[in-house]
C-alpha cells in the first residue's frame, strides 16, 4: 500500500472534483483525449463485494477489478472546470463539480512542513477586497511632519478668455485689474492625472498623451491630460496637440526654462496651467526620482545632469 503523508492533495481539497458515472462510462476515452489539463486518466478500480443470489441468504464475496476515469492529483495538472469532458461523453457519465468546502488556500505546494497557529486562514472573502487604503495625512490631525503645511482655499474653475479680453492693464508698472472676471468652470469630463515623465517610463507616458489625442480628435471627448512636473517633450510643446495638455509647475520648477523658451514656436495654447502647493508624495519630504532614472531624455526634458531629484514639500514662491 502506498504511503501518505500529511501534505499530500486529496480530492476534498480541489477546486473542481471530477464526478464520474462507472455504471453509464463505455470508456471511450474521448474525455481524456480532449482535456487539456490532463486532469483525468484511465486507471483500474478493486471492489469487494458481497452478495446473496439465491433465495435463501448465501452471502457470496465477489473481487472484481473494473475501469474507471481518475482525476489527478498532480498540482501541475489539476482540473480548472473548463466543462468540456462532459461536452463530449456521449452517456453524460463525467462531470466537473465545484467543490465549496475546497481547501485549496490552505494547501502548502513548497514541501514545507504546514504552518499551524491561532488562525485557521480560513478566508470567508477575498483579502484584497478587505483592503482599506488610506492617506497618510488622514491619519493624524494635524499631520505629524514639521514641513507639512495645512493649505485651506477656494480654487475657482472657469472659463479661459482670450489674453486680449483678460481685464487687466499695466499702470505705473503693476498689473492693475479693471474689471469682473468670470467664474471659471470646469468643463472637462475625465482628466488624466499628474505623471511625470520619469514618475512614468517615456512610452508610457506618451501612450497616455496619444490616448488623451485620439479621444479628443477621434471620438469627440473633451478628455485633457496634466503634464505632471516633470516638463515636457519640445516637440510636443511645438505641436497644435498641446491644446489637449494642462502643464503643471510644482515645488521642483522642472522643464520650466524649456517651457519659457517654447511659447514663441508654440502652435496652440495649453488647456491650461496648474499650480502645485505642496508635494504630498513622501509626507514631510516631498517627491524624490533616484539618480538610476534620471536618463539623457528626461536630462534633456528638466535640464538637470544625472543626479536624484528633489521635489520639495511645499513650494518655495508661495
Amino acid at each position: 500500500m502506498q504511503s501518505v503523508r500529511a501534505l499530500d492533495l486529496s480530492r476534498q481539497d480541489l477546486r473542481w472534483v471530477i464526478q464520474h458515472d462507472p455504471s453509464r462510462c463505455t470508456m471511450c476515452g474521448s474525455c481524456i483525449a480532449q482535456c487539456a489539463q490532463h486532469a483525468i486518466e484511465a486507471g483500474m478500480m478493486r471492489r469487494d463485494i458481497t452478495l446473496s443470489r439465491g433465495a435463501a441468504p448465501t452471502p457470496e464475496r465477489q473481487h472484481e477489478a473494473r475501469p474507471v476515469i481518475r482525476q489527478s492529483l498532480d498540482p501541475d495538472r489539476l482540473c480548472v472546470g473548463c466543462g468540456f469532458c462532459s461536452r463530449v461523453c456521449p452517456n453524460d457519465a463525467i462531470r466537473p463539480v465545484r467543490n465549496p468546502d475546497q481547501r485549496m488556500p490552505m494547501t502548502d505546494r513548497g514541501a514545507l512542513p504546514a504552518k499551524r497557529g491561532g488562525r485557521t486562514n480560513v478566508n470567508t472573502q477575498r483579502t484584497l477586497d478587505a483592503i482599506v487604503v488610506g492617506r497618510i495625512s488622514q491619519m493624524t490631525d494635524p499631520a505629524l511632519d514639521s514641513e507639512r503645511h495645512t493649505f485651506d482655499m477656494r480654487a475657482p474653475l472657469g472659463r479661459v478668455l482670450l489674453s486680449g479680453e483678460l481685464p487687466l492693464e499695466v499702470q505705473g508698472g503693476r498689473l492693475v485689474k479693471t474689471g469682473g472676471t468670470p467664474p471659471v468652470r470646469w468643463i472637462y469630463p475625465l482628466i488624466f492625472s499628474d505623471m511625470s515623465i520619469g514618475a512614468l517610463s517615456t512610452r508610457a507616458w506618451e501612450a497616455v498623451a496619444l490616448a488623451a489625442a485620439y479621444l479628443n480628435e477621434e471620438c469627440g471627448l473633451p478628455v485633457r491630460m496634466s503634464s505632471g512636473e516633470g516638463g515636457m517633450p519640445v516637440r510636443l510643446l511645438e505641436s497644435d496637440k498641446l491644446r489637449y495638455f494642462i502643464l503643471q509647475i510644482a515645488s521642483g520648477h522642472f522643464g520650466w526654462d524649456r517651457i519659457i523658451k517654447a511659447m514663441p514656436r508654440m502652435k496652440a495654447d495649453p488647456a491650461g496651467i496648474l499650480i502645485k502647493i505642496g508635494q504630498g508624495a513622501k509626507p514631510g519630504d516631498g517627491g524624490l526620482l533616484p539618480a538610476s532614472k534620471v536618463a539623457p531624455h528626461i536630462q534633456a526634458i528638466r535640464g538637470v545632469p544625472r543626479s536624484t531629484l528633489h521635489s520639495p514639500p511645499n513650494h518655495q514662491g508661495l
